[in-house]
């Protein structure tokens, strides 16, 4: 049962690795860009200090109109997946225990979603299928030489 459990722990840190230095963005004190290829980032922001709550919003233009709230609680990270290919600008707030959140910092953490062209994707792609029917009409050619031999 260890075995396996060592396994599984080994094959999700070498498929997920979150805690690569180009997908987490910190937030405060310092403010700054990044670039995601795969629509996913981690946020990390310094803590205000014992009984704090923190909010972050994430908004598609940089005057943060419309943005929806990403995380709310007294962590100080959250990871955020499924960004769509674009701009995000990601802003977090604090407000001690049973007081009102401050405002907003001016600048925000942005970051850029661009994901694998579309082109490369069809020519991998296809370069897949043709792999699968090589090896499908191999097995077929082989099972019916095999056959014949019997």
């Amino acid at each position: 049962m260890l075995f396996y459990r060592c396994i599984h722990f080994l094959l999700f840190c070498s498929f997920f690795p979150l805690c690569d230095a180009a997908e987490t963005g910190f937030l405060a004190p310092d403010t700054s860009t990044a670039v995601s290829d795969d629509g996913t980032v981690q946020l990390v922001w310094a803590s205000s200090g014992d009984r704090v709550s923190y909010e972050v919003r994430r908004s598609s233009g940089p005057g943060f109109e419309g943005s929806t709230l990403v995380y709310e609680g007294r962590d100080t990270a959250t990871f955020v997946s499924g960004l769509p290919e674009g701009e995000h600008y990601f802003k977090v707030r604090s407000k001690v225990e049973g007081g009102a959140y401050r405002d907003w910092p001016d600048k925000a953490f942005v970051l850029t979603v661009e994901y694998i062209d579309g082109r490369l994707v069809a020519v991998l792609m296809s370069a897949g299928f043709v792999t699968f029917v090589a090896i499908v009409g191999t097995i077929i050619w082989g099972h019916r030489n095999t056959e014949r031999l019997a």
